[in-house]
């Protein structure tokens, strides 16, 4: 056995040894106790055998899902994931970015609301970098991983109006989320080209009055509701059933993501697959393939699936819309 498989094998490099090479030197290594000094190797190759992933919420499903992805993706390949979550503070991202640009040999990004700018910025140094889920214009040549969340909101729209719903409202967003203002241009799109009357309103479930949203919308005659993700479509269950109304006899209600949450909600939730585990694999595929290769750019795309639950059903007969009642925030935005 050669020294240069002995050293690929320990090292982790990325060019190819046949199993049962590799397999005899982890063997003899264990066998004599040996153990690869992480630190020596670093300053000796210039590599950490670490990536960094920014996430702007671990304590959301769709980003841990994706995370944990990506971290068993990696460590198939022989790396380690250094995880950092900004706690949907998006002015920390760019800072977190660069932090952990320091100590690895290149960082994903799941960032849906930091500065288009900034993100930019971060691209200039040459780290080998990924994008999840949004685009930079200021940086064409930056790998991406992007799913079509604009065709999953149009069909899940669609699919309300098929059922006769000509009152819809989005609820739940983040006036911060590039995503979600995307979403809310299409929403008002299709609500003139279909002659519907469309809502954007914020979800509060944790002051006195977590119902504040809901009355103004119902009282104007809103019979579907679409949520910015699962986990804002849970919250819009559980604050209709505690006023009494059906899910989905009086309102239809559709989540996005797809996460488990939408199977063990009551009703089963109807929304939009996001595929996030084919998004991690891809992710990482994508960083590997830059960190062999820093010119190897690629752009992947999944399309989003909408799967059909138990939450959405035919409109309520005799409910039509009206202007939406004042709320404390203001009227809830109209298209008519």
């Amino acid at each position: 056995m050669s020294v240069a498989s002995v050293s690929r094998v320990l090292a982790g490099a990325a060019k190819p040894v046949s199993e049962p090479t590799r397999r005899k030197v982890l063997d003899a290594a264990d066998l004599l106790g040996y153990s690869v000094n992480a630190v020596a190797r670093s300053l000796a190759t210039g590599r950490t055998g670490t990536v960094g992933l920014i996430v702007p919420d671990l304590g959301n499903q769709y980003f841990t899902t994706v995370a944990q992805s990506i971290v068993h993706a990696a460590r198939e390949d022989g790396f380690e994931v250094l995880v950092g979550d900004s706690l949907n503070a998006s002015d920390a991202e760019p800072d977190l970015a660069r932090r952990a640009m320091y100590r690895t040999d290149g960082l994903i990004m799941c960032s849906p609301r930091s500065d288009t700018e900034e993100l930019g910025d971060l691209t200039t140094d040459g780290t080998p970098m990924v994008m999840v889920n949004r685009r930079v214009p200021a940086a064409p040549a930056l790998s991406t991983v992007y799913t079509d969340v604009l065709g999953a909101t149009r069909a899940l729209v669609e699919h309300l109006v098929a059922g006769g719903h000509t009152s819809i409202a989005f609820v739940g967003a983040s006036i911060a989320s590039e995503h979600a203002q995307a979403r809310w241009r299409l929403i008002e799109e299709l609500a003139v080209t279909a002659g519907l009357r469309a809502w954007q309103a914020p979800l509060e479930t944790d002051g006195p009055d977590p119902d504040r949203t809901m009355r103004p919308l119902l009282a104007a005659g809103c019979t579907g509701i679409l949520a910015f993700n699962d986990l804002q479509a849970a919250a819009v269950l559980r604050v209709l059933a505690d006023i009494g109304v059906r899910v989905p006899d009086d309102v239809s209600v559709v989540g996005f993501d797809d996460t488990p949450l939408a199977r063990w909600l009551q009703p089963r939730l109807t929304t939009a697959s996001m595929h996030e585990r084919e998004v991690g694999r891809a992710a990482w595929r994508a960083m590997h393939a830059l960190l062999i290769d820093p010119g190897d750019v690629s752009h992947v795309e999944f399309t989003a699936e909408v799967v059909l639950r138990d939450s959405v059903a035919p409109a309520p007969a005799g409910v039509t819309g009206r202007a939406p009642a004042p709320t404390e925030r203001g009227h809830p935005t109209t298209r008519s």
